[in-house]
């Protein structure tokens, strides 16, 4: 009598990816790249500072994701990976915006890509730092009626919470929010002049 043995093959478990965008000083839609089959490229669009987008039931692969073609004046300033618990290792690159995730089977790997606006152009940095000028000079009234003209624009608005802290004017005034299309620089100082009256005129044009 022979001896048989019968070997069954058992697949390896599957993995998940989650990534995860984070927004600090406004929202935006942020492209990637990514080497997962059926999402060359997709997109996150930030509500309140975060987007997500999982993918799950992964074969245990390398698989990379990078972020693309930044909008304008964000920049990626944090990228970190966890949940990788051995076997191919996870590498981030930061300066090439790239997570580069060795998923092995069973894993659940999240990535979050963490961007900053950075509005620092010298015409809207001109044009925050008088507004917080003259919010410190100005009547009790006053200050939500500037708050609100930045608050139209996403820019300025960044811009002025980053000279003063949003809690210093926003907590005395209703959250700033888009009442109309944006307004250009221009469009803005003329707002902001017929706001604050003619004191405004240091305001270059």
């Amino acid at each position: 009598m022979t001896a048989q043995a019968t070997i069954q093959f058992v697949p390896p478990a599957a993995g998940s990816i989650t990534i995860v965008k984070t927004a600090t000083h406004g929202d935006a839609t942020f492209s990637f790249a990514s080497s997962v089959p059926g999402a060359a490229t997709f997109g996150l669009t930030t509500q309140s500072g975060s987007a997500t987008r999982s993918f799950p039931g992964l074969s245990p692969a390398t698989y990379t994701f990078t972020e693309a073609n930044l909008p304008r004046e964000w920049k990626l300033s944090t990228l970190t990976c966890s949940g990788d618990t051995g076997g191919v290792p996870t590498l981030v690159d930061l300066a090439g915006r790239t997570a580069t995730i060795g998923l092995d089977g069973g894993e659940a790997i999240t990535c979050t890509f963490g961007d900053v606006f950075d509005g620092t152009d010298d015409t809207t940095n001109q044009i925050a730092a008088f507004l917080v000028h003259r919010l410190a000079r100005s009547p009790a009234h006053r200050p939500c009626e500037i708050w609100h003209q930045a608050g139209r624009d996403r820019h300025l608005h960044a811009a002025v919470v980053l000279l003063l802290p949003e809690n210093a004017i926003g907590g005395r005034c209703h959250t700033p929010g888009p009442t109309g299309p944006p307004q250009s620089a221009s469009g803005m100082r003329r707002k902001i002049a017929r706001t604050i009256g003619p004191s405004s005129s240091s305001v270059r044009r």
